[in-house]
């Protein structure tokens, strides 16, 4: 599609129709993913989800006071 002008592009059609035609169903990004990416994904999530942890145990030491 050629655009001139600055005009902008009419929309009839989703991305995920256009690029895999529109009589196929879109494919999802699972689909797509290896199983060392699917491994190395669920890696990340792990350590994203400790990293959270330990960021709220830092908060809960960091405000901690001696009530005198």
């Amino acid at each position: 599609m050629l655009l001139l002008a600055g005009k902008k592009a009419e929309r009839t059609s989703s991305l995920a129709s256009f690029a895999t035609g529109s009589s196929a169903a879109p494919v999802r990004s699972s689909d797509r993913e290896t199983p060392s990416q699917k491994t190395a994904i669920k890696k990340l999530k792990d350590l994203q989800i400790r990293r959270s942890e330990m960021v709220n145990e830092r908060k809960k030491v960091r405000n901690y006071s001696i009530a005198s």
